[in-house]
C-alpha cells in the first residue's frame, strides 16, 4: 500500500512538473503562478539580490548585477525542473523496486537509477514489467538531448 502512494506521489510530481514546462516554453501567454518553478524562484531571489546589487557603489556594475538575475532564475529553473524529474521518477522506481535486477536496496539506489535513466539513455542491470520498463524509458526521454557517439570517418 505504502509502495502505491509513493509511485503516485512519484507520478504527481512527474506531472506537475511536465505541466510546468509546457506552460513555461510553449504557452505563449501569461500564466497562473500556481506550481511553476520560475516564478518562485524570482520571488524567493528577487528581493535580496536587488538588495545586494543596492550595495554596490558603480552605477554599471549595480546595472549588470541586476541584470544578471533573470539568466540566473533560467538556469536555476532547469535545475530544479531536473532534479524534480529525478526525484519523481526515483519515486516510481522505488515503488516498484523488485521489478530491478539487482534490486534497488534503497530509495538512494532509485535515485541513482533515475538519475543515471535521466541522464544517459539507460541504467546498469535489467528491468522487468512492462510499466517499469515504460518508466524507464520515458525518463530516459525526458532528460536533456542525447548524442549518439561519434562515428569514425570512411577511410
Amino acid at each position: 500500500m505504502v509502495d502505491r502512494l509513493i509511485g503516485a506521489a512519484g507520478a504527481l510530481v512527474i506531472a506537475v512538473v511536465a505541466a510546468d514546462i509546457f506552460r513555461s516554453l510553449l504557452v505563449p501567454r501569461a500564466n497562473t503562478r500556481l506550481l511553476r518553478v520560475g516564478p518562485v524562484l524570482g520571488s524567493a531571489l528577487f528581493a535580496g539580490w536587488q538588495a545586494m546589487a543596492g550595495r554596490i557603489r558603480g552605477h554599471h556594475l549595480r546595472q549588470t548585477v541586476r541584470a544578471s538575475l533573470a539568466p540566473l532564475i533560467l538556469v536555476l529553473t532547469l535545475v530544479v525542473w531536473a532534479a524534480l524529474l529525478i526525484l519523481g521518477f526515483g519515486m516510481l522506481f522505488w515503488a516498484d523496486r523488485t521489478s530491478f535486477r539487482p534490486s534497488l536496496a534503497t530509495f538512494g539506489d532509485a535515485a541513482y537509477a533515475a538519475g543515471s535513466a535521466f541522464s544517459t539513455l539507460g541504467i546498469v542491470g535489467t528491468v522487468s514489467g512492462d510499466l517499469t520498463r515504460l518508466a524507464v524509458l520515458t525518463c530516459s526521454v525526458a532528460g536533456p538531448p542525447k548524442s549518439a557517439a561519434p562515428q569514425p570517418a570512411d577511410a
